[in-house]
């Protein structure tokens, strides 16, 4: 089963400024993972139409986490390799629920994606 850690406004505060973001994305290599990596990895496990990447960064900091009742679900994650773990960073709000397919985050597909990825990450 896939972990899904609680929302932590320090681990979205631990993520670097978009500069920052950028500069080491750039230095990494960023471009040529995505092309030669994790695109044929999301296609391989068949999610690319459900999950994608972004660049992780923040644009101001959080004092505290904005508490709704209802219809805020999980739409930007965050990886925690070393666990498999997914920790969630940003909300959308779908009171319905009929406009957004969320993955099922227990099926076997997507824990062997999650584990492939880690993998990928780590090396």
């Amino acid at each position: 089963m896939a972990l899904v850690e609680q929302y932590s406004v320090a681990h979205f505060n631990s993520t670097p400024g978009l500069p920052a973001a950028l500069q080491k994305h750039q230095k990494a290599g960023g471009n040529d993972w995505i092309h030669d990596a994790f695109g044929p990895l999301f296609r391989e496990h068949g999610v690319e139409r459900i999950l994608g990447l972004g660049l992780m960064h923040h644009h101001l900091l959080l004092v505290e986490a904005w508490k709704s009742q209802t219809g805020a679900r999980p739409s930007v994650w965050a990886l925690n390799a070393s666990e498999a773990r997914l920790i969630p960073l940003e909300f959308a709000m779908d009171d319905d629920d009929s406009t957004v397919e969320y993955p099922n985050w227990a099926s076997d597909e997507v824990v062997r994606f999650l584990n492939a990825l880690s993998s990928l990450v780590l090396r």
